[in-house]
């Protein structure tokens, strides 16, 4: 009974033993487990907001492609990407960095305008695994975004964003654009307005306007018809007006067509 007894007594230092050792290695797996899925959260987010803040610079450049060539000269990129991440949560301070780099520092593209690169480091607290080390954890993220400005290939631009007949034919007017789409902006059902014999004609039309366009008698628009479109940017919205009165003064006669 005794020798019995010993044995048994042996077991159970045995179990506690074997149960204290292994619970290193349970526990790293748990912190493993639950400080990577929380990593993997933070760098989902990190990701999202570089790719969210590089294209709005991104749109700014492109807004000033024509004036500055894609760089920023004016700030609006860089303070675009900012706000982006910081309406995410992320600014630059104990626990996070936001680093914006137009034209980009690093990568293909560095050095080259039209680009706007953002780097996001941020800094994570351990939850199971500080049982190792107290240090925070980094995610980092890095996006890049391109801008260009290309020249719009239209034949006719018919900028009004609203009001009927923007564009219109009346009478016996003909007029015809070669090789070129006319794009009309105005979101009016009766945009274009085609009145007795007039015609426009041209591949293709694109209205802005649903139809967008509209004919009586043997009037028409000549060409393939587009409803429904986003209107398109003034080409030279990065010019100046002219000044009337700084103009040359070729001939007070009236024009008679």
């Amino acid at each position: 009974m005794r020798y019995l007894r010993r044995q048994i007594s042996n077991r159970k230092a045995q179990v506690a033993v074997l149960t204290a050792v292994s619970l290193v290695p349970i526990l790293g797996a748990v912190a493993f487990v639950t400080d990577g899925g929380v990593l993997l959260d933070q760098r989902r987010r990190v990701q999202a907001t570089t790719d969210a803040a590089a294209l709005a610079a991104a749109c700014e450049l492109y807004r000033y492609y024509p004036l500055y060539r894609g760089l920023d000269t004016n700030g609006a990129a860089r303070n675009a990407a900012l706000e982006i991440a910081h309406r995410a949560g992320y600014s630059s301070g104990e626990n996070c960095s936001v680093e914006v780099y137009i034209p980009p520092r690093s990568g293909l593209a560095a050095g080259e305008p039209g680009y706007a690169e953002v780097i996001i480091h941020a800094r994570q607290s351990r939850a199971f695994s500080a049982i190792w080390s107290p240090d925070r954890l980094t995610v980092a993220a890095r996006s890049v975004a391109r801008a260009r400005w290309n020249a719009l290939a239209a034949g006719l631009i018919v900028l009004a964003p609203d009001g009927r007949a923007t564009l219109s034919a009346v009478g016996n007017a003909q007029a015809e654009v070669r090789n070129a789409p006319v794009y009309v902006n105005s979101n009016d059902p009766a945009a274009g307005l085609a009145v007795g014999n007039g015609t426009v004609t041209a591949p293709d039309f694109y209205f802005a306007g649903s139809p967008g366009y509209s004919t009586t008698g043997a009037a028409a628009f000549r060409g393939n018809i587009h409803v429904n479109q986003t209107p398109v940017p003034d080409p030279l919205a990065y010019l100046p007006p002219p000044d009337p009165n700084a103009l040359t003064v070729r001939s007070t006669r009236p024009l008679r067509l």
